[in-house]
């Protein structure tokens, strides 16, 4: 199981597999096309330490505007239960690199 709450915080149950959507994604009141977008969602023991997991690249579907799928089986998911933090950096088409999401609660349990 993965779940969000409105505050952006996540929580995983470890040894599940690790699949969470967003969608709806607006800028400006307007669906975001993702296509040519790079994401990346860091997942931190302590906040402004090094990551132990990244989710980038294939982990992440952009197929559908306004939707984003962050995905991992558990095999990748190889992380203890605990607390964690999470970062989610975007960086867009023209090259600006953006932290849309910073040190929010990344809870395994």
């Amino acid at each position: 199981m993965t779940l969000m709450d409105e505050q952006g915080n996540i929580k995983y149950v470890a040894r599940d597999t690790f699949d969470l959507h967003l969608v709806d994604i607006r800028e400006d009141s307007v669906i975001v096309d993702f296509t040519n977008w790079d994401h990346k969602l860091k997942i931190f023991k302590q906040i402004g330490g090094q990551p132990i997991l990244v989710f980038e690249g294939t982990d992440i579907d952009k197929s559908i505007p306004g939707s984003l799928r962050f995905y991992k089986t558990p095999n990748d998911m190889q992380i203890s239960p605990g607390k964690y933090y999470y970062d989610w950096v975007v960086t867009r088409p023209n090259g600006k690199v953006e932290t849309w999401i910073n040190n929010k609660n990344f809870i395994v349990e």
